[in-house]
């Protein structure tokens, strides 16, 4: 596990999604989560928090091969979402997911190298 293509992981998901979960964190070595989901002003209420029918979507960088992704709030349901879960290789918990399947993306950007991993 080299500790440069990690960061270089993270940084990818700096350039795309501009900051950790936690904003407070600015060293690339001590922050490892992103929110993913497309959230916008018109998904929180007045009190500043989520609507309840939100699906929160957060990655961790584990490692350079490895992401994982959990989904929680209002998890979509569905065929077609079974289907998705079922090819990602995740697992249902109590309105969260988290995947990590062992299929990875062939393209170039450090983004599209992600491995999902059984968890």
């Amino acid at each position: 596990m080299s500790a440069e293509a990690t960061r270089t992981l993270k940084q990818a998901f700096l350039d795309a999604y501009g900051h950790f979960a936690d904003k407070r964190i600015k060293n690339i070595d001590r922050g490892s989560s992103f929110i993913v989901d497309d959230r916008g002003p018109q998904d929180v209420g007045a009190d500043g928090k989520l609507y309840p029918w939100f699906c929160q979507i957060l990655a961790e960088v584990i490692d350079q091969n490895t992401v994982r992704i959990t989904m929680r709030g209002n998890v979509p349901q569905g065929a077609l979402v079974a289907r998705w879960f079922e090819a990602h290789g995740a697992e249902e918990a109590s309105s969260a997911f988290s995947s990590t399947s062992g299929r990875e993306s062939k393209t170039n950007s450090p983004l599209s190298r992600i491995r999902f991993d059984q968890s």
